[in-house]
């Protein structure tokens, strides 16, 4: 527990230091800006995070209200994304062609990347500015991969709720790949095989 809470601290810290970098880039003077005490409050919410599997079943049932940004650079995004997912890399969040993408209403919005830094990160910066129903997928990419595309067994001795998590992503495995069981990585060169759908969106580009 002592090395979980240390982990946490050192990646808030880092968060911190990447957001006040972006933050020099941003807009000023604006009064929807979030000021630097509400922004730290909010950071300390584990409510902004989503749950991969809640994610999951978000894509599969093709909740309309749901945005997937996904903040790595176009190359990252090219090898491999999730359905329906736009790429907005951190560093282009502000321009103003995301506006009013960004600022849509009753949408909301899931950042994510590899791991939760760079998300974090974007995260940081559009809360900085106002923009709301701003989430971000615990553990990114990485984490993702680990539970719906190679899902590791519960013991025999596991409860309901752990072997029905399980059930639901076996289910999901095969609705991302088709069926392929084979072991892969978000961070291999080749693409993982993904079953895209046609989406039925409110904004071009959403899932």
């Amino acid at each position: 527990m002592m090395m979980k809470d240390k982990a946490y601290w050192i990646l808030a810290a880092v968060l911190l230091m990447l957001g006040g970098g972006l933050l020099v880039f941003s807009p000023a003077g604006k009064p929807d800006e979030l000021p630097p005490e509400e922004l730290f409050r909010a950071m300390h919410d584990s409510s902004r995070f989503l749950h991969t599997d809640e994610v999951t079943r978000r894509i599969i049932e093709e909740d309309p209200s749901l945005l997937l940004i996904d903040v790595r650079n176009s190359e990252s995004f090219r090898s491999f994304s999730l359905p329906g997912a736009v790429n907005i890399p951190v560093t282009d969040l502000l321009l103003p062609e995301w506006e009013d993408y960004l600022r849509a209403p009753g949408m909301e919005k899931v950042l994510y990347s590899n791991d939760d830094i760079m998300a974090g990160q974007a995260w940081i910066l559009c809360t900085r500015v106002g923009i709301t129903d701003l989430y971000i997928m615990r553990g990114g990419l990485n984490l993702w991969a680990d539970h719906i595309l190679v899902p590791e067994a519960p013991p025999e001795t596991a409860s309901m709720e752990l072997t029905d998590r399980y059930r639901f992503r076996l289910g999901a495995r095969l609705y991302f790949t088709g069926g392929t069981g084979a072991e892969v990585s978000v961070m291999q060169a080749e693409p993982i095989p993904v079953v895209r759908r046609e989406k039925k969106t409110t904004i071009q580009g959403g899932c």
